[in-house]
């Protein structure tokens, strides 16, 4: 894919242009042609995918870049256009997910939150009680919010049958509302697991990557319900390309 000679021209013959076609792009973009617009996607390279694209050179394959994207489960966004659209994407569960190490600890993220939770309880030390209680609270978190990507009409601009939803919803919501303006650190040290290392190494790393600030910073309600993008639905994809003319 390339810029159009009508982008370059300036001539409108878009609806809309979207630039970059990794998974943020394609999927704008498709959204977009649901809706009947006509769209331009606009790509520097040759082949889509973004970080999760794949691409040889000399007769080996290299990895564009790590990537960790949900949505793949069943009635998740992903899984439907892919079933919808007929997309031929070989997919594969992860498992473990992540592989976490330090100098000092080395550990595997698996695709279970009950079996993450079994691994740092088993490690020397562990404050099994406050990790149970501190997972019992993210699993609350997430759950309440993560139903508002599963269903997009509950977000902003709302509508009367989306603020009626909401208001039926404010017992899910409780767990959300206790964290607001607190620090996910702030709630390790409530269940007495802030100086548990293994744990809060890894939850600044996944802090880092996923809100872009350590857990000292991140907003609670956001770092815990991102901590579920291990296991809401993750896949790795093999986005196999060809080079434009073969």
């Amino acid at each position: 894919m390339g810029i159009s000679e009508s982008v370059v021209s300036g001539k409108k013959d878009f609806d809309a242009v979207v630039i970059g076609s990794g998974f943020g792009g394609l999927g704008a973009a498709l959204s977009l042609a649901e809706r009947g617009l006509k769209v331009g996607l606009i790509e520097t390279l040759r082949y889509p995918g973004g970080c999760a694209g794949t691409f040889e050179r000399s007769g080996y394959r290299f990895e564009a870049g790590a990537t960790l994207s949900s949505g793949f489960s069943e009635k998740q966004l992903f899984k439907r256009w892919i079933d919808q659209h007929h997309l031929d994407i070989e997919l594969e569960w992860l498992d473990p997910v992540v592989h976490f190490r330090t100098p000092k600890l080395s550990l595997d993220i698996p695709s279970s939150r009950d079996q993450l939770i079994e691994s740092l309880c088993a490690l020397p030390d562990a404050p099994q009680e406050g990790i149970k209680a501190f997972f019992t609270h993210q699993t609350k978190v997430a759950d309440a919010l993560w139903a508002l990507f599963d269903d997009s009409s509950l977000l902003p601009p709302w509508t009367l049958r989306s603020l009626l939803t909401h208001l039926c919803s404010l017992g899910q919501y409780r767990p959300v509302l206790k964290d607001v303006n607190t620090s996910l650190y702030k709630v390790l040290n409530r269940y007495g697991i802030a100086d548990f290392k293994p744990l809060t190494l890894y939850l600044d790393a996944l802090c880092q990557i996923t809100v872009q600030c350590g857990t000292h910073e991140a907003e609670a309600p956001f770092a815990l319900s991102t901590m579920e993008l291990l296991w809401a639905g993750n896949r790795s994809c093999h986005w196999w390309t060809r080079e434009i003319g073969e």
